[in-house]
């Protein structure tokens, strides 16, 4: 005769508990019932109940045992009313006289679904688990909790697994369990671990074993794994187990050991595991990092950009702002949470601004953004944006300080009013009381990055990298500009800086904090080590001393690398800043420099004109009209020098009015006065120089095609044609010497004696 031991473990009614969300109902456990539920007993093919002992969480049932006037309470409340969790502890369950006893280890476990038990001699017959679960209708993508675990004297090796079971599913899976009952959708039967019949299709699932102790919190989130075949279909109904015992093989159940559980919800992706644009994905691209960098000025179309959702059941919006240079991602999950609460996240991909054509954007500051961009602090060997308070100049970047969210600093400041605005940039200290250090204030079409070092403040660290698209080869950069200082600074010393440099291809470099990034500008200006093909073509480094109360004017040439003179820039930044920017160390808070009408110059004027050989006496590169009292000479004998090595020059000769015109053209920009091109006009006070001369010592003729020259001496002879062209330049030996020339008319000058002749 067999003896039944029956694990009665509540009262509970086999219909479903319905949620309404997305969440994990009372996955907090901060909600528990006055009494614990029941368990169900499959005897002869029928169902019975029997009340378990204890209390238990709301909308949760247990595995807490009523055996036969043996109780053993699985499932207890750990933490306290303001927070809180479940702890679920395997145990011996039976009877024991002495050394004799009867029974097994149960295990401690708790589930959405109803709990059954069969107890029975021998004891390795008995079985249990669970059948049903919730109505559900959606698709999580993974199941978060946070748990301990630690095990008893009986599991000295601390080999038993804990399980996390979830599974998801539609339709109806009948099966039989012990003592012949039929019950529909047991979990075993759902997870196809034995035959079932019926509609059911399982959806998704996951059983996670959690090996080895776990004395403090650990939190996971663990993904559901979706069923490939029913990828189409849409769940109805869910079920939930989480157990300190090896739930599926009762063998292996060892006393005392137990699992604590807390906050156990669905979680539903809105993140990105990738962003690709034409192909290539975003470089250092982190799906918890929600704003990058992009070193490109080509902006891409909405259709190229690629982005991969961490959930198949999210969508994704893209949108490209042309005026901001931006393309935005925005990701919505179904309407749960992800791990971090939200049901949409934003990722911003930052592109390099471009200029409008040969100006600079916005040079003047009368354009000013309501908010201010990012800067990027250097860590961990990758790149954390952080949004700067205050305005900025639009186009600009400035270095306005946003450490932490715990320490904001506006360094940028908008000056005048909305008639005539201009930029102000005032060091400042950042800190908390004496922790911290003087920050540079400055603006740049670059980006602004920095290094913070809370342990050895002498290490922070900070810079600009990339710019702004161009390609053109300005002669200087000009603005104006006021200088003073604060009371730190009572000597004055302090310099600011204006510095502006054009450059193609790429310089990869380190910046501190471990960072690789492109185009950083002491990586461009060569004052660090770089890899890449980038080459510096031109730059300018021009320190502000001393204190300016009124506005100035400033010109500064930029110096072009000689070896780099044939290449063509595609990239250019400038940086304005009021503080010793190479040397944080000299950084003296209150210091202030106000900029406007920051432009680049393209020199469309001469630096001087030689004569003959010798320099125009009286030249100013801004009078554009001089009279000489000397015949006019041949156009060979006029040499203007340009200001700028990429102009243009034309010189044309009237013979009749006596004048020599020298245009001067730029490459299309603008100069100090606005205009792209000049003109220069010389008259010659003494006729044409060649009309009534004739030669004392030497003969000039022209017959048979040629021009016969009759010289006492060697001489040099100078052919032009009436337009001041020179035709040819010879030396001639004593006698005479005949050049042959196209038929026509000339002037023919042996010393400083000239003829007109007619070859016919």
């Amino acid at each position: 005769m067999r003896t039944k031991i029956y694990a009665l473990c509540g009262l509970l009614s086999a219909s479903m508990t319905v949620v309404t969300a997305q969440e994990v109902a009372n996955g907090d456990f901060e909600t528990w019932k006055e009494a614990a539920g029941s368990s169900y007993v499959p005897s002869n093919g029928q169902l019975t109940t029997a009340q378990r002992p204890g209390i238990e969480p709301e909308g949760w049932n247990g595995s807490s045992v009523n055996q036969m006037d043996v109780t053993k309470e699985l499932v207890s409340k750990g933490g306290n009313d303001n927070d809180a969790h479940v702890v679920i502890t395997s145990d011996f369950v039976g009877v024991s006289i002495g050394s004799w006893s009867m029974g097994s280890n149960a295990p401690g476990y708790i589930t959405l679904g109803n709990p059954w038990v069969y107890a029975t001699l021998p004891v390795e017959d008995s079985d249990g688990g669970t059948f049903g679960g919730m109505e559900y209708g959606f698709k999580p993508d993974a199941l978060s909790l946070s748990f301990k675990r630690t095990f008893g004297e009986e599991d000295t090796g601390k080999a038993e697994k804990a399980h996390i079971i979830a599974y998801l599913w539609n339709g109806t899976f009948t099966s039989t369990i012990s003592s012949n009952t039929q019950v529909q959708d047991a979990d075993r039967a759902i997870l196809g671990k034995t035959t079932a019949t019926g509609d059911g299709k399982l959806i998704a699932s996951v059983d996670y074993e959690i090996i080895g102790e776990y004395s403090e919190w650990e939190d996971v989130t663990i993904p559901l794994e979706y069923v490939e075949a029913n990828a189409g279909e849409t769940p109805t109904k869910m079920n939930i187990v989480l157990s300190s015992a090896d739930y599926w093989t009762r063998g292996n159940i060892k006393a005392g050991n137990v699992l604590e559980v807390d906050d156990v919800d669905y979680v539903f992706y809105s993140k990105l595991t990738d962003i690709k644009v034409g192909g290539t994905s975003v470089e250092g691209f982190d799906g918890d990092t929600y704003t990058y960098k992009v070193q490109s000025y080509d902006l891409p179309t909405a259709d190229e950009v690629e982005a991969t959702t961490a959930s198949p059941f999210a969508t994704t919006e893209v949108d490209v702002d042309e005026a901001n240079a931006t393309v935005t991602i925005v990701v919505t999950n179904q309407g749960g949470s992800d791990t971090d609460g939200k049901q949409s996240h934003t990722y911003t991909l930052l592109y390099n601004t471009t200029t409008e054509g040969q100006d600079l954007y916005n040079g003047d500051f009368e354009s000013w953004d309501e908010t201010a961009g990012y800067s990027f602090t250097s860590a961990e060997k990758a790149l954390s944006p952080a949004l700067r308070p205050g305005v900025e100049p639009t186009g600009w970047q400035g270095s306005s300080v946003n450490q932490f969210g715990l320490v904001q600093e506006e360094l940028v400041t908008r000056g005048g009013d909305d008639d005539n605005a201009y930029a102000v940039m005032t060091n400042k200290f950042v800190g908390i009381s004496v922790l911290g250090s003087n920050a540079p204030a400055y603006l740049t079409y670059g980006d602004p990055w920095l290094y913070i070092d809370m342990s050895d403040l002498s290490k922070c660290d900070g810079g600009t990298f990339g710019g702004t698209a161009y390609g053109y080869r300005p002669d200087a950069l000009a603005l104006a500009y006021r200088r003073t200082f604060g009371e730190e600074d009572a000597q004055k010393t302090e310099k600011a800086h204006v510095i502006a440099y054009l450059w193609n291809g790429t310089f990869t470099s380190t910046i501190a904090g471990g960072t690789t990034v492109n185009d950083a500008d002491r990586a461009v200006l060569g004052m660090v080590e770089s890899d890449g093909d980038g080459k510096l073509i031109a730059s300018v480094d021009h320190e502000i001393a001393g204190e300016q109360m009124e506005w100035q004017e400033l010109v500064v040439p930029l110096q072009y690398v000689k070896e780099n003179m044939e290449e063509v820039p595609t990239k250019m930044n400038v940086i304005i800043s009021s503080a010793e920017y190479w040397s944080r160390p000299d950084i003296k808070a209150g210091n202030v420099l106000e900029a406007d009408d920051v432009r680049l110059v393209f020199h469309s004027r001469l630096d001087g004109i030689a004569i003959g050989g010798e320099e125009l006496d009286g030249f100013d590169s801004e009078t554009y009209e001089y009279t000489i009292d000397t015949p006019l000479p041949v156009l060979d004998d006029i040499e203007p020098a340009a200001m700028s090595q990429f102009a243009t020059v034309e010189t044309a000769s009237d013979a009749a009015a006596g004048t020599v015109t020298i245009t001067v053209t730029n490459q299309g920009g603008a100069d100090v006065d606005g205009e792209t091109s000049h003109s220069y006009v010389l008259t010659f006070g003494g006729g044409s120089g060649v009309a009534d001369v004739t030669a004392a010592d030497a003969k000039v003729t022209a017959s048979d095609g040629a021009i016969h020259v009759t010289v006492p001496q060697a001489s040099t002879v100078k052919v032009f044609d009436l337009t001041g062209r020179t035709v040819l330049l010879t030396e001639v030996n004593a006698g005479t010497t005949a050049i042959d020339v196209p038929a026509g008319f000339y002037v023919v000058k042996v010393g400083e004696q000239a003829t007109k002749v007619l070859v016919e």
